[in-house]
């Protein structure tokens, strides 16, 4: 059983990327380019977890981490910031916005996979063996 990850970057080479390295580890990945768009995806499928761009187009990462928070449907979703503002003042700030996590961008490849996997168990997701 897969559990969808969604993604939320409106960088389409960072979305893609990161799209093609968690489905190379098996994983079913959900894309969003804007929060709006999040928001309909969050509304039709079950997510687990949510990795939040910190700086979309329409939205903070913090605006839709905001709303997701406040609303009993989605509010047990792991919210981590994926962003490029990698400075340790950003990642203050994601944790005090209730982000369990930051991943700073461009993501490590080789890591990112088992960094996902073991936000998933977090949210008492169980893989296959």
């Amino acid at each position: 059983m897969k559990v969808p990850v969604l993604i939320v970057d409106d960088n389409d080479i960072n979305l893609e990327l990161s799209r093609a390295v968690l489905e190379a580890a098996q994983m079913e990945v959900l894309t969003a380019g804007s929060g709006e768009e999040a928001l309909k995806v969050i509304r039709s499928k079950e997510v687990k977890l949510a990795l939040l761009d910190l700086k979309l187009e329409d939205m903070s990462g913090y605006d839709l981490a905001g709303i997701l928070q406040r609303d009993p449907v989605t509010r047990s979703i792991l919210l981590v910031a994926y962003s490029a503002f990698a400075m340790k003042t950003e990642e203050s700030k994601a944790l005090n916005h209730g982000f369990h996590c930051f991943i700073s961008k461009p993501i490590a490849v080789r890591e990112f996979p088992a960094q996902v996997k073991k936000l998933l168990v977090k949210t008492g997701f169980q893989f296959p063996e």
